[in-house]
């Protein structure tokens, strides 16, 4: 499950396992501002502070951004 919080207002949304929505909409919720959605802009830039095991390593595309 992924946990993201507005650190400005202090709100939490989660993702579960199976949710149809994914953390773009969460954060969207949020009031968390996107521009391009696909990472180029860096405006959905987010900071992993728990679970990182969790993760694949970064691809290129990602280091690049």
């Amino acid at each position: 499950m992924a946990k993201i919080i507005n650190v400005e207002t202090n709100e939490l949304r989660e993702v579960v396992d199976g949710d149809t929505d994914d953390l773009i909409d969460k954060a969207e919720e949020l009031g968390v501002a996107f521009g391009c959605t696909d990472g180029r802009c860096g405006s959905c830039r987010v900071e992993i502070v728990e679970g990182k095991k969790n993760l694949s390593d970064l691809t290129q595309n990602e280091k690049d951004v």
